[in-house]
């Protein structure tokens, strides 16, 4: 590891060791594959909250705020966000 790299140690937080022992005996690898296997599940059958978590779990979140839809509408042309969307006056 290079000089002045920044690591999560045992040493400055001792009781972490501790928690992390606590989570793996009250889910061990089998039920989180059980817990994964359900939200993909979900999420393939429609459910947002798993596919959210799904796409934080895998992906992360992201990094930078993305551009609201609010911001996609064009003053200048007059285009209101229902009809862009929704093709409604």
């Amino acid at each position: 590891m290079s000089k002045g790299a920044k690591t999560m140690s045992t040493e400055k937080h001792p009781n972490e060791l501790h928690y992390l022992k606590a989570i793996r005996q009250a889910c061990p690898l089998e039920t989180w594959q059980e817990i994964m296997a359900k939200t993909v599940e979900q999420a393939k059958a429609g459910d947002a909250d798993a596919r959210l978590f799904l796409a934080f779990f895998l992906v992360g979140r992201p990094t930078r705020p993305s551009t609201p839809l609010s911001g996609i509408a064009s003053a200048e042309d007059g285009i209101k966000l229902n009809e862009m969307l929704f093709g409604q006056a």
